[in-house]
């Protein structure tokens, strides 16, 4: 059989797929994808509460230390808050952001998923750091909402930094943005990369 024969074989046997869509009002649909791969919806008699867009730029930076902030993308797009702020150097973790004269800009990919492996770009990451901080410079690390990726990145830059352990440094990172909440696998990699610090470093 050829393969074009095989693919129409295929297509035959596929099912049709039903998902129901919330819209921001409540209304319910539902959205039913065929067999051929149109698509057809139809108004269900439910309603539940709406949702609310949270369409407000968060601006809250966390201070960690003198040359280090961090936070959601939206003061990565704001060149007057970064001015305000005295930043230099903007790290952006796995979300690209405008570019203005002014800064120097570094990107390193990742992705908030529990299985992506945040411990393979520490030390690209801490190395960046470093340098900003040797330099004098101010430097603002962000990811999309400054909640998972661009925290995890601060918190293992703490720990490494100043020799202390995980519940420490999430402590001190948490204190300066409550909104923190790194995903469970990040968690978890975080703690790894505690034992690995006190097994290999600080004996």
């Amino acid at each position: 059989m050829s393969f074009l024969n095989q693919l129409k074989s295929k297509k035959n046997s596929l099912k049709s797929v039903e998902t129901k869509v919330i819209t921001e009002s409540g209304l319910i649909f539902k959205e039913i994808k065929l067999a051929d791969g149109f698509k057809k919806q139809c108004l269900l008699n439910e309603q539940t509460y709406g949702f609310i867009v949270d369409s407000n730029p968060d601006l809250n930076a966390g201070h960690v230390f003198e040359f280090l902030y961090f936070g959601s993308q939206d003061i990565a797009c704001d060149p007057n808050i970064l001015n305000t702020l005295q930043i230099t150097d903007i790290l952006s973790i796995g979300v690209t952001v405008p570019k203005y004269n002014n800064f120097m800009y570094k990107f390193i990919e990742a992705y908030d998923l529990p299985s992506f492996n945040m411990n393979s770009i520490f030390d690209e990451c801490f190395l960046y750091i470093e340098n900003i901080r040797l330099q004098s410079r101010r430097i603002f690390i962000h990811c999309n909402a400054g909640i998972s990726r661009s925290p995890t990145i601060v918190i293992a830059y703490v720990m490494k930094h100043l020799k202390v352990d995980f519940e420490h440094a999430f402590k001190l990172v948490k204190e300066t943005r409550l909104t923190i909440n790194p995903n469970a696998g990040f968690l978890s990699q975080l703690k790894d990369y505690d034992n690995y610090l006190k097994n290999n470093l600080y004996l």
